[in-house]
């Protein structure tokens, strides 16, 4: 953080750095547990839109803050989960509509998540189509898609995949 905030001493503006420092932020949340983490994902989120006030139509802080609420909902149950979902859903469609693809892959594994097969299949889809799906490999050890795992259309998807 000290680095980040002497970066930031230097150029203010610098969204890129502050990108950054939430990812940094968001990475050390993952580590913890309960206020701890939920703190740390909260300061990771005051980066991430001090960067999209320097730049709002910065698909890459749009997604990295996505990616941060949805490991976040991962650690909680119920109504918190689902809502901390629907924000990091409101930040990858964003995401997606600045640079089409950009949050599709995180959209399918959010949608995996939260028990929605015929939406991960388009957002999956959405990404191979524009070129912004991980490989093969990432996609079968990916556990965010582990409920689809045993779904036909899964497997017939996988299957047209490069290995």
């Amino acid at each position: 953080g000290e680095k980040f905030a002497a970066a930031l001493e230097i150029k203010p503006d610098d969204q890129v750095a502050l990108n950054t420092w939430g990812i940094a932020l968001k990475d050390q949340a993952k580590s913890k547990e309960g206020d701890e983490a939920d703190a740390l994902f909260a300061l990771a989120g005051e980066k991430y839109a001090a960067a999209l006030e320097i730049k709002p139509d910065d698909q890459v802080a749009l997604n990295t803050w996505g990616i941060a609420l949805s490991d976040q909902a991962k650690s909680k149950d119920g109504d918190e989960a689902d809502a901390l979902f629907a924000l990091a859903a409101e930040k990858l469609v964003h995401a997606n509509i600045i640079r089409l693809g950009w949050g599709s892959y995180d959209l399918a594994c959010i949608a995996a998540l939260t028990g929605r097969e015929d939406e991960c299949r388009k957002w999956l889809e959405d990404s191979r189509d524009t070129g912004h799906l991980p490989s093969k490999q990432h996609l079968e050890e990916d556990t965010d898609l582990d409920s689809m795992r045993d779904t036909d259309w899964f497997k017939e998807f996988l299957e047209t995949l490069p290995d």
